[in-house]
């Protein structure tokens, strides 16, 4: 048998130094790399889930002020819109209006057909008003029409002179919007 020399020897060594350097990144170095690259795309996930859930905690009591303030305006807008319960105090203010004014109320209807067929949450009420007087007084009916304490609407005016008086008739074709309760928004 031939005798390994001093060359060969360090030849073998840094073969054999190289096989076992390969084989570890092969079995060991590699795969734990790759569960590292894993956990650091799942740190990475995780926080931007907890930057996603630190806004949205964080913006939290900003929302909730801003449902607040929705309410409250919703409230506000609510006063100006009657339910259908309340045509009647509406038809009594109109009149209330009409005395004030010293007019002649000849008739005054609001259409309740609108509220027995609709399904609505806000439903459009039409009223007819006719009332008699002196052009100023009419004027001033008019004005107080429109400043109604509800969402009052005049559509159409139909003003003819009495023949043998000095008043005036006015036919007022009007609408208010009113809540029906059991309608859907």
């Amino acid at each position: 048998m031939k005798k390994i020399n001093y060359r060969q020897k360090l030849l073998i060594a840094f073969v054999l130094v190289i096989i076992l350097a390969g084989a570890w990144f092969v079995m060991i170095y590699a795969p734990q790399k790759q569960k590292v690259a894993n956990l650091d795309s799942e740190i990475g996930k995780l926080k931007r889930q907890i930057r996603t859930s630190g806004n949205t905690v964080t913006s939290l009591p900003r929302l909730q002020k801003r449902i607040e303030t929705m309410n409250v305006e919703f409230d506000s807008l609510a006063v100006l819109i009657p339910t259908k319960d309340s045509i009647a105090i509406i038809t009594d203010e109109i009149v209330s209006l009409c005395l004030k004014n010293n007019l002649k109320m000849d008739h005054i209807q609001p259409s309740l057909d609108a509220l027995l067929v609709s399904n609505d949450y806000f439903v459009k009420v039409p009223i007819e008003i006719q009332v008699m007087g002196s052009f100023l007084d009419i004027g001033h009916f008019v004005d107080d029409l429109i400043v109604l304490p509800f969402n009052y609407y005049q559509t159409d005016f139909n003003i003819e002179r009495n023949a043998d008086e000095l008043e005036l008739t006015i036919g007022i074709e009007s609408y208010i919007y009113v809540i029906n309760p059991k309608g859907k928004i």
